[in-house]
């Protein structure tokens, strides 16, 4: 939905995703009843914070009171960041996608009116490297105490990020935006991209790709293997529920829930998927496509179980690839 307001809206706050249709409604209906509790906030005389405010009085007809805020650009990140990151649940590579966006934004503007910009009109300057033995710079710092003050990183802290997973971001980004796209809306995550894009390269620079037991994949099921990795992060989620279930268990609040039953039901479910994904080529017909490995070419490592020491001849198995055995693992 597009919000409507009196005052233009600041580049730093449209980077936020705007509100659900029936979110923006509750709050219609909460500002006609009691109108606005919280000043819009007004930076370079356009909104930094509050343009659902603003524009749900403008629809009900209610007074919008402002305030002036006064800081250099990062400043006025940051306050975006700790007005709107608690309402909202970003994973990890959408923070630092974020991050990249408003390091991007702040470097493209020329007001010279931040701390952020050198001499030279560069926007968030790389911090000189102490060069004395002792690994400090003349004032007693380390590179990581320097690093940390730079304000790439400060805006890195505050939403959640390091400068690492924006490296990892700014390379996904330069080499696939579509894919970094996928990363910012929550589609992907920022690894599992990355991976893709690895693994894209790998092809092209005509290494093999290989399954878990070293066997090379032929092109036709390179995709079939790349989802399979696309699901790891899946696993990742249920070991990290798994921690945070065994925290809840052991608080306040975590007197009848049964650890053990939690632990039994998600290590059952990481397991179920880790047994149906894609595991190996069929030993039978080394990916042609068999009548034991359904005419996928792959197997799971379920399957990989009951395999067989040595392969069964098939008919679809192709004359001149000799099947991958089993005791290549």
């Amino acid at each position: 939905m597009e919000l409507l307001t009196d005052r233009q809206v600041h580049p730093f706050c449209e980077i936020l995703p705007e509100p659900e249709d029936e979110q923006f409604d509750v709050l219609c209906d909460d500002i006609r009843k009691h109108g606005i509790q919280t000043n819009v906030i007004v930076y370079e005389n356009k909104i930094l914070d509050g343009r659902c405010r603003s524009a749900a009085a403008k629809i009900v007809g209610c007074p919008v009171p402002e305030e002036e805020f006064v800081g250099t650009d990062v400043d006025a990140i940051l306050l975006v960041f700790s007005k709107n990151l608690a309402r909202r649940h970003l994973n990890p590579g959408q923070r630092a996608a974020m991050a990249c966006d408003f390091r991007d934004m702040v470097r493209s503007r020329n007001t010279g009116n931040d701390s952020t910009v050198d001499a030279s009109g560069n926007y968030f300057p790389e911090v000189k490297k102490a060069a004395n033995p002792s690994g400090k710079n003349s004032g007693g710092k380390t590179q990581k105490e320097l690093d940390a003050e730079r304000p790439d990183a400060k805006v890195a802290e505050k939403l959640g990020t390091n400068r690492t997973s924006m490296r990892q971001y700014d390379a996904v980004k330069a080499r696939d935006p579509g894919l970094a796209a996928a990363v910012s809306s929550g589609k992907i995550r920022l690894g599992t991209a990355a991976k893709k894009l690895a693994s894209r390269e790998t092809i092209a620079n005509g290494t093999p790709v290989k399954d878990q037991l070293g066997n090379e994949i032929p092109e036709s099921l390179v995709s079939a293997f790349e989802a399979a990795k696309d699901a790891l992060h899946m696993l990742d989620a249920i070991n990290k529920l798994m921690h945070e279930a065994k925290e809840l268990c052991e608080g306040p609040g975590g007197k009848y829930i049964s650890k053990t039953r939690l632990e039994i039901e998600l290590g059952n479910t990481r397991g179920y998927l880790k047994s149906v994904l894609p595991y190996a080529l069929c030993p039978d017909c080394a990916g042609a496509g068999c009548r034991h490995c359904h005419q996928n070419g792959w197997i799971t490592r379920s399957m990989y179980r009951n395999v067989p020491d040595e392969p069964t001849s098939d008919d679809t198995a192709p004359k001149d690839v000799a099947p991958p055995s089993k005791s290549a693992a």
